[in-house]
C-alpha cells in the first residue's frame, strides 16, 4: 500500500510540475504577444520585462535541474557525457534558445543581432510540445509528412 501511495503521490507531483510550467510558458507567451502592441509594450514595459524576468528564472531553474538530474535515466548515466548528450536532445535545445536571448541581451550586441536574438523567444512556445499530447502529435505528423509540406509550400 505504501508503494501506490509514493507512486501517486510522484505521479500528481509530476502533473502539478508540468501544470505550473505550462503556466508559466503561457503567461509568457501571452506577454510576449501583448508586447508587440505598440502602446500596451510602452505602457506596460515594466510589467513585460518583470514578467520575462520572473519567468526565465523558472525556466533556467527547470533547464538545470533537468541536466542535474538526467543522469538518473540509464541512458545518460555518465556524470558529464551523459549530461552533455542530454543536452543536445532535441527538447533540452529548444529550451535553451528559449532562454538564451534573455541573457544574450546583457552582452551589448549590435541592435540588429538582438532583434533576431529577441525573435528566438518564440522558442518558447516550443517548450509546450513536452508537456502536452497533443502538441507532441502533431510534432509527429510534421516530422512524418515533412517532404509533402515542403512540396505544397
Amino acid at each position: 500500500m505504501g508503494i501506490i501511495k509514493k507512486t501517486m503521490a510522484r505521479g500528481l507531483e509530476s502533473r502539478l510540475a508540468h501544470i505550473g510550467i505550462i503556466s508559466v510558458i503561457l503567461i509568457n507567451v501571452a506577454a510576449l504577444m501583448i508586447e508587440t502592441v505598440g502602446e500596451y509594450g510602452v505602457k506596460y514595459h515594466d510589467i513585460f520585462y518583470g514578467i520575462e524576468k520572473w519567468s526565465i528564472a523558472i525556466f533556467t531553474i527547470e533547464y538545470l535541474l533537468r541536466i542535474w538530474t538526467c543522469t538518473v535515466a540509464r541512458e545518460y548515466g555518465k556524470a558529464i557525457t551523459g549530461r552533455l548528450r542530454f543536452a543536445l536532445t532535441p527538447f533540452m535545445i529548444i529550451d535553451f534558445f528559449a532562454t538564451a536571448p534573455f541573457y544574450l541581451s546583457f552582452l551589448g550586441l549590435d541592435l540588429r543581432i538582438l532583434r533576431i536574438v529577441r525573435l528566438i523567444r518564440i522558442f518558447r512556445v516550443g517548450k509546450l510540445v513536452r508537456y502536452s499530447k497533443a502538441m507532441q502529435t502533431l510534432l509527429q505528423v510534421l516530422k512524418n509528412k515533412h517532404g509533402e509540406l515542403v512540396t505544397a509550400l
